[in-house]
């Protein structure tokens, strides 16, 4: 998962800044890519989306860093 991490965390440094539903939309993008890595290493749905969620949620937190603005992608996120 390092990889996708990693490429999530570049992506995310790729513009000075983004909108909130930018971000949601990148978040989306590389969750989805989380849950088809983990699935095709051998994960069942519910395990694949939680760690999806985790490697995704602690990239995104780290470089965010603003609790406020966590929140209202992830309310993006989760109406999409």
């Amino acid at each position: 998962m390092t990889q996708l991490q990693e490429a999530f965390l570049y992506e995310l440094k790729s513009q000075a800044k983004f909108t909130v539903a930018e971000y949601a939309t990148l978040y989306i993008k590389y969750h989805s890519l989380a849950v088809e890595e983990e699935k095709s290493k051998g994960a069942g749905e519910r395990q694949a989306k939680n760690m999806a969620e985790y490697y995704t949620l602690s990239v995104l937190s780290d470089f965010i860093g603003n609790e406020n603005t966590m929140a209202r992608i992830i309310a993006l996120y989760k109406s999409a």
